[in-house]
């Protein structure tokens, strides 16, 4: 168990929290956010450059750390490159990779010294007539077997004939063809071998036939390997195998140097295995229901609103869930309980996790905190079922710090052009308003 966690994982120190900020309310710390970016930025060294993946997470003062940490950042949309670029990122620290930008998006994104991966040949047609002068990067999918059937690869993988991601190495003559008739050159190549891999095996192979795909073009001046690296949610798993990657990547950038005579740079977007760690959800029990065989169904006050991966992703969303006990004489439960923790919210299949044996029984008032939610917490949380997202905290030095604060009510109404009518109920609305 982590250090954050045993500090999280205390009745004490939990009211004493929530005294200060309700729940529920994403917490992450600091020290073990700086940990595992210093811990995966040493094991990858054989990268030149390593861009923090912020869809997983794109809290502004998470992000601020892990530039402070040596870390740029991989921005999936405008909106996200123009995140980067209030933070203080400078461009050359920015790599910009999406499945579909609009004209007006890659004249903006051209503009810069962005590295900017395109998903097609015509997207990237269109950022070569809107700047002529963009040096830009082509996403690749190798297309290793026809479908991720578990027969060659990992369901999780997108190097499959029947992913979307990229051209296919056929379409990559054209690619570059298509840059030097604008008198560009096609710079780098991106893949992406799929999602929460904990084996490095099916890098290893796409790490090989990157270098030997890409050889013959000598324009091409990195190789960006993307993200997917995986993060041991559950008991029995074991964290992504960073150095055995790096090994590989070592050999395959020496291989190349003495097989063509000249370098190329390595790139790679972790996020998941950066930030998953130093995040909990902390919430407390609401209600509990004890079924006549024991079964007890706890309710907590998030749901699948704040935290939709055990709801999206069934068995592959599961994380870790605590109990922890608002009183120091819990009442044990002979024989142990199992617990069915649950949303607030009305759909049946808010279940935000399952512990088994539980050894005491569960009381309104207890804790709930579920484990490693760094990465696609908050960041995938909504406003379904009027659920409104909680705030986010950073504990840095035993302090608590406020990161973003709780939605409200107003935001229900934001952009209707309905308002809360001033009277003595302040939720009853304004039905005269219009949007003009």
């Amino acid at each position: 168990m982590s250090s954050f966690l045993e500090t999280v994982l205390r009745s004490a120190w939990l009211s004493q929290l929530e005294q200060q900020f309700p729940t529920p309310a994403f917490l992450y710390q600091r020290e073990q956010l700086e940990y595992d970016a210093k811990r995966i930025r040493e094991a990858l060294s054989a990268a030149s450059s390593l861009y923090f993946a912020s869809f997983c997470n794109s809290n502004p003062w998470l992000l601020r750390i892990l530039k402070n940490q040596g870390f740029g950042m991989l921005a999936s949309s405008p909106s996200e490159y123009r995140l980067a670029k209030a933070i203080g990122f400078p461009s050359w620290r920015i790599a910009v990779t999406g499945a579909g930008f609009s004209k007006d998006d890659l004249k903006e994104l051209t503009g810069d010294r962005v590295e900017l991966n395109l998903d097609s040949l015509d997207q990237l047609a269109d950022a070569l007539e809107v700047n002529a002068r963009a040096t830009l990067g082509i996403r690749l999918n190798p297309q290793f077997c026809e479908s991720t059937d578990g027969k060659g690869l990992p369901l999780n993988s997108c190097l499959a004939k029947s992913s979307r991601t990229g051209i296919i190495p056929e379409e990559l003559p054209e690619a570059v063809r298509i840059s030097k008739s604008r008198g560009q050159k096609l710079s780098s190549v991106h893949i992406y071998t799929g999602t929460n891999q904990l084996k490095a095996d099916l890098f290893h192979f796409t790490v090989q036939h990157l270098f030997d795909l890409v050889a013959p073009y000598e324009d091409i001046e990195s190789i960006n390997i993307g993200g997917g690296f995986g993060f041991p949610y559950l008991e029995g798993e074991h964290p992504f195998p960073f150095r055995d990657l790096n090994e590989c990547l070592r050999q395959n950038i020496a291989r190349f140097e003495h097989q063509h005579g000249r370098t190329i740079k390595v790139v790679a977007e972790p996020g998941r295995s950066v930030i998953a760690a130093c995040g909990a959800l902390v919430t407390k029990i609401l209600h509990c229901k004890i079924r006549p065989n024991g079964d007890t169904f706890i309710t907590t006050d998030t749901n699948l609103s704040n935290f939709p991966r055990p709801y999206i992703y069934g068995d592959e969303g599961k994380h870790k869930v605590s109990i922890v006990s608002a009183s120091s004489r819990p009442t044990p439960h002979p024989g142990g309980a199992k617990v069915v923790v649950c949303g607030n919210a009305l759909p049946s299949g808010d279940i935000l996790g399952v512990i088994e044996n539980f050894a005491f029984v569960p009381r309104a008032g207890d804790y709930v905190v579920i484990h490693d939610t760094g990465a696609y917490g908050y960041a995938m949380s909504s406003r379904f079922s009027g659920r409104l997202r909680p705030a986010e905290l950073l504990l840095s030095n035993e302090n608590v710090q406020l990161i973003r604060k709780a939605e409200d009510d107003n935001l229900l109404l934001e952009g209707t052009g309905f308002g809360w009518r001033n009277s003595e109920s302040p939720f009853t609305l304004d039905l005269e308003r219009r949007v003009s």
